[in-house]
């Protein structure tokens, strides 16, 4: 009798063990993401994700200003993405992501498109364009961003604040291309060619194009996408009227804005956080960007939709996103002595 006791308790034992262990496993199969955009494609490719690997992304929304303060406090972070490449360098340098391991990831993303130290990677980009009334303009006659800032663009032009981090990275590689000096005096000629004070917002821009305050303006090509396909009709029909011309053809390429990814140094689901990095990078992620979000693919094996293709190809920046981010704050300086606000 004694004997079936013990047995039967063993029994007990050895199912409570086996509960515990699916529970912990269940536990484990997470990933913690803090991001400062969360869209319904975005969620779309979360649930995919846990679909193909069982593992859920539990999505931790922060405002993108926010971003690297929520991780200084943060314990629970395995994975952080931000919609441009500033957040993820001040992550960097202020010691709050590390290195992932993963050769993917190295096979899906060019090298200048990650950090050299593999703390974070690019996931899509966009191409600094330049906008214009298409109807009103002639596109042949514009060649590259430092043509912007001659006196033949005088009282053409409109701009985006300097707060606008796609305009610093803009200016950042034209430091790294042109040199400080040079940079300097061509936001001087820039500044000298505004045709009204500098606005909000892509949109904003566009719309101030499309209504003839000026002739030309500086665009992420995403936005336009974002435009033709609004539930709003006026915006869609605002889109309608303009043109994007890709700069700097005959020498650097177009500059490139990127939003990227990179894992968090308290991450305690590295694995699961580096399978999710390699998803999106891959190319059913990448492809669902490009159509549902109008952004580019970093990942050289996925085409851009045909709404993008419709835009014309380009040449791209080559400059590794690392030098960028360095020179982010110089570009900054040189913005605001120039009186770009």
């Amino acid at each position: 009798m004694k004997k079936l006791i013990f047995i039967f308790t063993a029994l007990l034992v050895l199912v409570s063990l086996v509960a515990c262990d699916k529970d912990m496993s269940d536990k484990e199969k997470v990933v913690n993401l803090y991001t400062d955009s969360h869209t319904a494609a975005d969620q779309d490719l979360y649930d995919k994700f846990q679909e193909e690997t069982g593992i859920e992304v539990k999505v931790i929304l922060v405002d993108a200003d926010e971003l690297v303060s929520r991780l200084e406090k943060a314990d629970d972070a395995d994975l952080v993405m931000a919609s441009n490449a500033s957040s993820l360098y001040q992550a960097q340098t202020a010691d709050l992501l590390k290195a992932y391991e993963s050769t993917t990831i190295d096979n899906q993303v060019p090298s200048h498109l990650r950090q050299d130290d593999k703390s974070w990677t690019a996931i899509t980009s966009n191409p600094r364009a330049i906008a214009y009334n298409r109807f009103r303009f002639d596109a042949s006659t514009l060649s590259s961003y430092l043509a912007l800032t001659g006196e033949e663009a005088s009282n053409t032009i409109i701009l985006g604040s300097a707060d606008d981090i796609n305009n610093q990275t803009l200016v950042a590689s034209m430091v790294k291309l042109e040199g400080p000096e040079a940079t300097s005096q061509a936001i001087e000629g820039l500044m000298g060619n505004l045709s009204d004070q500098v606005v909000e917002n892509d949109f904003d821009q566009m719309a101030a194009v499309v209504g003839g305050f000026a002739d030309l303006t500086l665009v992420n090509a995403n936005s336009l996408g974002q435009m033709l396909n609004s539930e709003e009709k006026y915006q869609r029909n605002l889109a309608g009227e303009v043109g994007l011309f890709f700069p700097n053809q005959e020498n650097s390429g177009t500059h490139l804005t990127i939003s990227g990814a990179g894992l968090a140094k308290a991450a305690s689901h590295t694995k699961n956080a580096v399978k999710l990095l390699e998803f999106l990078t891959g190319e059913v992620a990448q492809e669902a960007y490009t159509v549902s979000q109008y952004e580019y693919p970093v990942n050289p094996n996925v085409e851009p939709s045909e709404l993008l293709q419709s835009w014309g190809d380009f040449k791209a920046q080559d400059i590794n996103i690392q030098t960028v981010g360095e020179l982010k704050e110089d570009a900054l300086q040189l913005m605001n002595a120039a009186g770009w606000e």
